[in-house]
């Protein structure tokens, strides 16, 4: 229970996250919620605007929330086994390259009308919000690791 409520709260941080990144970059540009309203027509065919919005917020929002258990469980489990740490940060680096790759190969329409750089650094700062909230919650793993890489080096 506790990993599964961590996993869902570490995806919605990075699912808001996102979702405000976006907000400001698109209320800059004169259309507060261009972004989802554009992907939710484009992605996921949608022809109302309002319709567009909320389904891709509750995709985003579900992506998100499967990619937060997926970590909370492997922290959970860095705690009996600090190996497990690897997968952690191999689970991260390989969600963001496929994020992207998905992007440039599968929907490279959608970077003509949002920056390639927009997006990648929407994921960078939602990682590093997720990072955040999952080391606050697993204190005696961080200065475990932090000791440990203190003696490596």
């Amino acid at each position: 229970g506790h990993v599964l409520s961590e996993g869902v709260v570490a995806g919605v941080i990075g699912a808001a996250v996102v979702a405000f990144w976006f907000l400001v970059l698109d209320g800059i540009r004169g259309d507060a919620l261009r972004t989802p309203r554009f992907l939710g027509t484009a992605m996921l065919g949608q022809t109302d605007p309002v319709g567009a919005m909320l389904s891709y917020t509750i995709v985003h929002g579900i992506v998100f929330i499967l990619f937060g258990v997926a970590g909370a469980f492997l922290l959970s489990g860095a705690e009996q086994r600090p190996v497990l740490l690897f997968p952690f940060v191999v689970l991260y680096v390989a969600f963001e390259f496929f994020f992207f790759a998905v992007a440039l190969v599968l929907a490279r329409w959608v970077l003509d009308d949002l920056a390639g750089w927009a997006v990648v650094l929407g994921n960078l700062l939602a990682g590093v919000a997720m990072l955040a909230y999952y080391f606050t919650q697993h204190r005696a793993l961080t200065s475990r690791v932090a000791r440990a890489l203190a003696e490596e080096g």
